[in-house]
């Protein structure tokens, strides 16, 4: 087979596939917070936004408050985990998101400190889970690295989807919520 025939090939493979997953819709669970300016409005502007620019917001969590985590800040964050319903692809829901971002003020350019990646920010949308995908890309890791690390997502995603299983170590949201080390205090608001 020549070259030029196995690319046309590999092509009309990749168009299929993106047709295929156009008609399906997915399951993604986001984690969304914010500590500085107006928190609650922020999040209640992302969450509008993400309604109308990615898909359904199906389900919202309570919203929680805790104290700033991975790096010290007297400003607590305001935290509320959604479930979404979306065709987008996993890339296309990053890109989505960081527009958002971006559009409530999100300021990417703001330098981190060589000991911390994390700072204070008027927005931040996290992808928790897309429909149990497993990846490991240099723009995009799915599930969340450090999600099951993190009691003010736990908590909120354990309100929206108690049946909830992490996909690679299949344990239970309630069992993460047990075996989770963060002992930050997580106030429902």
């Amino acid at each position: 087979m020549s070259y030029h025939v196995s690319t046309q090939i590999e092509t009309i493979a990749t168009k299929i596939m993106n047709i295929e997953r156009a008609k399906k819709n997915f399951k993604i669970y986001l984690s969304l917070g914010s500590n500085l300016g107006d928190r609650m409005n922020n999040i209640e502007n992302a969450i509008d936004q993400i309604n109308k620019e990615l898909g359904e917001v199906n389900k919202i969590s309570s919203f929680y408050e805790t104290p700033s985590w991975g790096f010290n800040s007297s400003n607590d964050f305001l935290n509320v985990t959604l479930e979404l319903i979306s065709s987008l692809t996993p890339e296309e829901t990053l890109i989505k998101i960081q527009e958002i971002e971006t559009g409530i003020g999100r300021d990417r350019s703001v330098i981190k400190s060589h000991e911390m990646d994390y700072h204070d920010r008027i927005i931040d949308i996290d992808i928790i889970d897309f429909e149990g995908e497993v990846r490991n890309e240099k723009k995009l890791t799915l599930p969340h690295p450090k999600f099951h690390m993190r009691k003010f997502v736990l908590i909120p995603l354990h309100e929206i989807a108690p049946k909830y299983a992490h996909p690679l170590t299949n344990q239970g949201i309630e069992k993460l919520i047990e075996i989770c080390a963060d002992n930050s205090e997580v106030r429902k608001v």
